[in-house]
């Protein structure tokens, strides 16, 4: 924020002053002249620093010669020649390549000067020097806060009217990519046009968040200007549902006020209201502004919050896709985190009728219908006439299995109707294949039929991790092909070139697979998942682009910043979904539709946000708070629930422990999450590490921020500038750059290279190490990784900052600890022998020898864990560049073994960890029984199982030191 130009007082009265001017003189127009200053962006979102532009508009119905104009300000000089038509635009910017790439179109001029985004005063001067008009905006209130680096530009009114007057601005509407692609209309007419200058709008006193049931809401507001009618406008929110916007009249009380009561509300409701001012000129304006990021003012009736030993996060929203999603996401919850649901332990246990139904849904699912399809037709050299008949007697038998599946999911006695499921099944079988044999030989119909009527178990499914599966999972041509020529039904001049492109991805898919047999015991696989997803995202293009369809919003700027920053996961796949965790686009919308209330742990105090956004990622949620209305700070929140009870608490238990060892690291806590008033359970809580976390730590927010991607599918910024941009494109797709995204990868370029250049000499090594790490961080950042033998934090699960301003050193920060502790991937004996080297150069499990080189299937050494992998330690990683670099080195080792030694006496002990565990299990016992309850499972058995999970943390502490002090004597 720019600091005033103005005393305080008369920086309080100015905007007053001018509009009391205005109405003096009896609504004259203060004329400038026919082209006029009509939009202004001055701050861009994020670190696109030159993309500031300044609009021109003749408005009038003459050309204009504007050979030698001058805009004051920035230093911009219009060339002689240059006219301007009547209703044309003349745009000036900063970076024309920017600009270009971002709105599509060439500029008309380029200036130097830089705007300040504190204010400018911008005067436009004809070739005789007279000035035509002048503004002088700024960012403080009265003028519209959303053109502050939040993505809108400032855009006029009416240009009939003063421009000085900051209520003849307002934002340009928001797209749905607001967050990292500019808003802004520069060339065309403004979106918040009016021909005539609508009445001002303000209000003095600050409207209640909270407000108590049946409390009537009284409001008041000053309209300055001629007005035909003043009303507030109001949307009462009931959790999942909501009333229409009603209009209430708005009486005058004075010579400019007008007020309005809204009657007292149930409890547990958000009531959303704005203002309408209708002039005499037919003009409207509002309060708050369609196009600010809180579009509507808001105010909570608090209801009856359960009382609980931890925090509460209750959500709320009445738009049907979210609310939807909340219900599918809390009645799933049974399902997903019931029995079994500890990391990789046992399957749930199930009833033999629950286990039937389950098999005759097997056998009745499309997954072979669509498997043969493809077979059948793909790479067949088929005819598009013999396609589209063998597509219609595919359809016919999904029809019939659908409608099988239906009587399945109905069936009161599952066991009833096994006979009769195995005579459909057989007839649909028969059905299809008599349609089919025109067109394919008696053994293609005798195997078409054997697959369809099987009821074999693929084996491939008992064996575990399988790389040539996962790539047919992801690369699901099978299932892309059945949707567009089975269900969609395309036009027959269509039909080809879809065969054409899907034989084409169907070949590539086969030779990324047999790549995968040539590399044997030892795949690329985050390399070889890029090819896939990057094959798979062409196919998807391709297919729209012949079907005609648009672009999904999710991925309509995918090569562009926000595939790269809007990682917004979901649950399930469907063709084309992209694999993992961080790899599927959700778009940001531009003014949030739901609401969060909020209870600390051990208050009374209500907490409320409104027009936030509460995305769906795996597992849960992530919560997006306005920059100027944080929750304790905080802006960005994930709120999750990991598969079960174990993952959940292993990182309910981590981040404190980094905390504790005196690392910087994210808030955490325990919440009990309610959605639309209904419990979905305790889950998860902790922050996003973003620039104001980076900022509440103490840290230069100016910083560089690098988030670690182990697919190596990240894709830069498109508006990297071209000089910044690097040929180590394996680097950059393996660390996706959250702050300053669209300066380049050249620091981190510049690291990878410097460790790699040392390789092989310690002396070398170590002098890259000091030089450029933040040494005793690091340390410390990976020996609490080792402590909690988080062997998924070497190679993975972190973020890189780099202070690029004051020390220039690097740092590591902890990220995604489910797989901490030792309640996932490992018993608590295996993982307690991780060794002092993990993650280092050289090192290897206890026990394999140096010639031993199995690898896991994501990229270390693997021994068991993943099924077709040999030994007992599945949960075995190499470290990547950076920790076998700074943990292979011997001068680094041997302080890096000092501070294990260190926290291993005074921290991590069950004196200090005992009553940590003991105080966990206490405030999460009634949460476990209340899961079991709303989840139909037994309350006693849950929370004896719950229970046993503590057993073994103790257990892990106790074996971790045991093992790692008697390695420390050796």
């Amino acid at each position: 924020m720019g600091k005033s130009r103005y005393p305080w007082v008369l920086k309080m009265w100015f905007p007053l002053i001018t509009i009391m001017t205005s109405l003096i003189l009896g609504g004259q127009t203060v004329m400038s002249g026919d082209v006029v200053i009509n939009e202004i962006m001055y701050r861009a979102p994020d670190d696109l620093n030159e993309l500031e532009y300044v609009e021109l508009w003749n408005s009038g119905n003459e050309s204009v010669e504007m050979g030698g104009w001058r805009v004051k300000g920035i230093g911009l000089k219009i060339e002689p020649g240059t006219t301007l038509k009547p209703d044309e635009y003349f745009v000036a910017c900063r970076n024309a390549d920017l600009f270009e790439r971002i709105y599509q179109f060439k500029p008309n001029a380029v200036f130097k000067k830089s705007l300040n985004n504190g204010g400018e005063l911008l005067t436009l001067i004809d070739a005789a020097g007279d000035i035509m008009e002048s503004v002088e905006y700024d960012d403080q209130s009265p003028w519209h806060d959303t053109a502050d680096g939040k993505s809108a530009s400032l855009e006029r009114i009416s240009p009939l009217h003063d421009a000085n007057l900051p209520h003849n601005w307002a934002p340009s509407n928001l797209t749905s990519t607001f967050t990292e692609q500019p808003s802004g209309s520069p060339g065309k007419i403004n979106s918040i046009y009016q021909k005539a200058l609508p009445p001002v709008l303000t209000h003095h006193a600050k409207f209640p968040a909270i407000v108590s049931a049946g409390s009537e809401l009284n409001f008041s507001v000053d309209v300055q200007g001629e007005v035909n009618q003043v009303e507030v406008l109001v949307n009462i929110i009931n959790p999942g549902h909501s009333t229409e916007e009603m209009s209430i009249k708005m009486e005058r009380v004075g010579d400019s006020q007008f007020h309005a009561s809204i009657p007292g509300q149930d409890k547990n409701r958000v009531i959303r209201y704005r203002f309408k001012a209708i002039g005499k000129n037919k003009s409207v304006s509002w309060l708050p502004h369609p196009n600010a990021l809180r579009p509507t003012f808001s105010s909570y009736v608090p209801g009856d919050l359960p009382s609980s030993e931890i925090s509460i996060m209750h959500f709320i929203s009445a738009d049907e896709s979210i609310a939807t999603n909340f219900e599918n996401y809390r009645t799933q919850s049974g399902r997903r985190f019931g029995r079994g649901g500890f990391g990789f332990g046992p399957p749930p246990e199930e009833s033999a009728e629950e286990l039937l139904r389950r098999e005759l849904f097997r056998r009745a699912s499309d997954e072979a219908l669509k498997s043969e399809f493809a077979r059948l037709t793909l790479d067949q050299k088929m005819t598009t006439a013999k396609i589209a008949d063998l597509a219609n007697a595919f359809r016919v038998a999904n029809q019939k299995l659908n409608t099988i599946r239906d009587e399945i999911r109905q069936a009161g006695n599952v066991a009833s109707m096994k006979e009769t499921f195995d005579l459909q099944m057989k007839q649909m079988v028969s059905e299809l294949t008599s349609s089919c044999r025109a067109h394919l030989s008696g053994e293609q119909i005798n195997n078409l039929s054997e697959s369809l009527l099987s009821s074999k178990v693929d084996e491939r499914r008992q064996r575990g991790f399988d790389p040539n599966r996962l790539v047919q999972a992801i690369f699901d041509i099978e299932s892309m092909w059945f949707q567009h020529v089975i269900l969609q039904e395309p036009e027959k001049n269509q039909f080809s070139s879809l065969y054409q492109i899907f034989s084409k991805a169907l070949n590539q898919r086969q030779g990324i697979l047999d790549g995968l047999v040539q590399q044997k015991s030892e795949p690329d696989l985050p390399s070889i998942l890029a090819k896939v997803r990057q094959a798979s995202t062409n196919l998807n293009d391709n297919v729209r682009e012949i079907l005609g369809e648009p672009v999904p919003e999710e991925v309509a700027d995918r090569d562009g910043i926000q595939e790269r920053r809007g990682r917004e996961e979901r649950f399930g796949r469907g063709p084309g979904d992209r694999f993992g965790r961080g790899n599927v686009s959700t778009p940001v919308p531009p003014q949030g539709q739901s609401a969060l209330v909020y209870r600390a742990e051990g208050s009374d105090l209500i907490q409320f946000f409104d027009h936030v956004n509460i995305l769906p990622r795996k597992s849960g949620y992530k919560v997006r708070l306005h920059k100027d209305n944080p929750l304790n700070g905080m802006t960005t929140l994930n709120v999750l629930f990991e598969p079960g009870d174990a993952s959940t608490i292993n990182e309910m238990l981590a981040y404190p422990t980094y905390d504790l060892f005196g690392n910087v690291t994210v808030n955490s806590g325990a919440t009990r999450v309610l959605m639309n008033g209904e419990v979905a359970g305790y889950h998860l809580w902790f922050e996003q590490p973003n620039g104001t976390f980076l900022k509440r730590n103490g840290w230069n927010s100016n910083g560089n921020f690098y988030k670690v991607i182990w697919q190596q599918s990240n894709r830069p910024s498109p508006f990297i500038p071209q000089d910044q941009q690097t040929e180590r494109n394996d680097i950059v797709a393996r660390w996706e750059k959250v702050t300053h995204p669209h300066e380049g990868y050249g620091d981190l370029v510049n690291l990878i290279e410097s460790l790699e250049g040392a390789k092989g000499d310690a002396a070398a090594m170590w002098r890259v190490i000091e030089s450029h790490f933040d040494v005793d961080q690091v340390i410390n950042y990976y020996a609490t990784n080792l402590l909690l033998s988080h062997w998924d934090g070497f190679f993975n699960n972190y973020f890189l900052y780099h202070d690029v301003k004051e020390t220039g050193k690097w740092s590591i920060l902890p990220w995604d600890q489910d797989s901490t502790w030792s309640l996932r991937g490992g018993s608590p004996d295996s993982l307690a022998k991780m060794p002092l080297n993990y993650g280092g150069e050289g090192a290897r499990p206890p026990g394999a020898s140096e010639q031993r080189q199995d690898r896991s299937p994501f990229g270390g050494r693997g021994f068991g864990g993943f099924g077709g992998f040999r030994g007992g330690f599945g949960w075995w990683r190499d470290g990547d560049i950076i920790s076998k670099s700074l943990i292979g080195n011997p001068t680094f080792f041997e302080k890096y073994k000092l501070r294990i030694k260190s926290l291993l006496e005074n921290k991590f002990t069950s004196e200090i960890y005992e009553p940590l565990f003991a105080d966990l299990k206490v405030k999460l016992t009634p949460e476990v029984k209340l899961r079991a309850e709303i989840n139909n499972l037994n309350p006693e058995e849950e929370t004896q199982r719950f229970h046993d999970l503590f057993d073994i943390l103790n257990q892990h502490l106790e074996y971790r030191r045991e093992f790692l002090l008697a390695e420390l004597e050796k």
